[in-house]
């Protein structure tokens, strides 16, 4: 039986995905953002910038699934089912969208480093919110692997993290 389970995980197929930063800030881990949802992982893994920019760019090459109704938030697939949500600022739900003007639409196809909003930097200090931009994996249940570089100072589009994401087979997707 053991070896039934040994040939089974060895024909998993892994892809690798590169990580970028979606702006230009200090990379914090996802584990420092100041919202327990995020810090603790419920949502699903990454890693946030304190942004010094209001470009808000792509950190993955796949479609556009949706844009929250607040355009607070923006979700993100990839052509074999990964997963991820860029989150401009905390509690910035709030503010109904007033920070933010989003350059993409659902089900539009981007690359990482489209350009996918610009948030009022401002606008978000003066209403006391947190603009920590945030990069969540939320299909956890398909990541082997999800490594981030160490904080540091990073610019929009730079790699900053790496996901190995077990693939479908045909029948499972």
């Amino acid at each position: 039986m053991l070896d039934f389970l040994k040939r089974h995980e060895e024909s998993k197929e892994v892809m690798p995905v590169e990580l970028y930063a979606p702006v230009d800030g200090q990379l914090i881990p996802i584990t420092a953002v100041n919202d327990e949802a995020f810090s603790h992982k419920m949502i699903g893994d990454g890693f946030a910038v304190n942004p010094t920019d209001q470009k808000v760019y792509s950190p993955i090459s796949g479609t556009v699934l949706c844009v929250f109704p607040k355009q607070h938030a923006i979700m993100l697939k990839t052509s074999f089912g990964l997963e991820v949500m860029v989150h401009m600022g905390l509690h910035t739900v709030e503010l109904d969208g007033q920070p933010f003007t989003i350059h993409v639409q659902e089900n539009q196809e981007v690359q990482h480093g489209t350009l996918l909003a610009e948030m009022d930097y401002e606008m978000i200090q003066t209403a006391e919110k947190d603009p920590v931009v945030i990069v969540c994996v939320t299909s956890m249940d398909r990541v082997e692997a999800l490594s981030v570089i160490d904080p540091v100072r990073v610019t929009a589009s730079e790699v900053v993290g790496h996901v190995d994401v077990e693939m479908l087979s045909d029948d499972e997707e």
